[in-house]
């Protein structure tokens, strides 16, 4: 019986969350990502404290695109869990922030972004400024475009692979012909263009 009570640990006490008042102050930022046909939006509503500061206290990403529904769903309903438990989440935007995509990133006003994850990362990033809880994230220098060279039309021609580094894989066409030209990314395979 001693040896019993010696493994016994006691019981960690964890802090309430907020519980969530009829009404929150949000705000809604867009996403448009040439990696999908659809934006997605992402509201962040806030819980005001008595002492008037602001803490993030739920989240939730709406899209057309069902493709992201799952992973969406789970990734709001975690967020959400983390904002109610910690009222200064700095380390997620962290992680966020440095999640890859397999397939590349994209750019978005000059700056590449690794994924979608990555870019949820920079608009908590960018609310939790907005709100005090952290400071602006610095302005980068906007990327510079890489001139491409076009592929060849004759298939019987072996192209040179590296001809392909730096292009993303195109949500029409799915080939990956998609490059940064003149501030838009562009399909060089089917001509898909966000910009018009």
């Amino acid at each position: 019986a001693a040896k019993k009570k010696e493994l016994e640990h006691p019981p960690m006490v964890r802090p309430q969350p907020p519980k969530r008042p009829q009404e929150l102050e949000g705000t809604t930022y867009k996403i448009r990502t040439p990696l999908a046909a659809d934006a997605l939006y992402v509201t962040i509503n806030d819980l005001v404290e008595e002492d008037g500061h602001r803490r993030p206290y739920e989240i939730f990403i709406n899209t057309k695109n069902l493709q992201y529904f799952s992973w969406i769903v789970a990734m709001t309903r975690l967020i959400s869990s983390v904002f109610r438990h910690d009222p200064a989440p700095k380390f997620l935007v962290e992680e966020l922030k440095s999640i890859y995509d397999p397939n590349g990133g994209y750019f978005s006003d000059g700056t590449y972004i690794p994924s979608l994850a990555a870019d949820i990362g920079r608009i908590i990033e960018r609310h939790l400024a907005k709100i005090g809880i952290m400071p602006l994230p610095q302005k980068r220098t906007p990327a510079k475009e890489t001139p491409v060279k076009k592929p060849t039309d004759d298939k019987s021609v072996p192209q040179d692979v590296s001809q392909f580094d730096g292009m993303l894989i195109c949500p029409v066409c799915n080939e990956r012909k998609l490059v940064m030209q003149e501030n838009c990314m562009k399909c060089l395979a089917c001509g898909h263009s966000k910009c018009g």
